[in-house]
């Protein structure tokens, strides 16, 4: 499976934005700064996905290990439980610490296990 270098900077670099703007977000806190929000909304729906655009291209491979297809599939859950929680840390006025830590931890999970992904789909070859 080759995966386009296009695809690889554009993960790299929605990433990064979603992850600075993540932490200008967390630094100042409520009531948010409109611009910084609206950037890590688009940049996050977009890298989401170019990820799931990834991942489906990996899936078509017939000779993708079962494992990797349930590091595939945890990869978009985890991502996408971070937008919605991302969704509700912003609609909430008052955020349940669970929701907030959530937010926090998600966004790891969902790059580890693209990360294990990914090696996995290297290693298979």
């Amino acid at each position: 499976m080759n995966i386009s270098s296009t695809k690889i900077i554009l993960n790299l670099f929605g990433l990064l934005l979603t992850f600075v703007t993540g932490v200008i977000l967390t630094k100042t806190g409520k009531p948010y700064n409109v611009v910084i929000q609206t950037l890590h909304k688009l940049s996050s729906i977009g890298f989401f996905i170019i990820v799931i655009v990834t991942c489906i291209s990996l899936l078509k491979d017939k000779n993708l290990l079962t494992i990797s297809q349930i590091f595939i599939f945890l990869t978009i859950i985890f991502f996408a439980l971070s937008i919605i929680s991302g969704g509700l840390v912003l609609a909430l006025k008052n955020v349940n610490i669970y929701i907030l830590y959530s937010h926090r931890i998600l966004p790891f999970l969902g790059l580890t296990f693209g990360i294990i992904t990914c090696i996995l789909t290297i290693i298979k070859k």
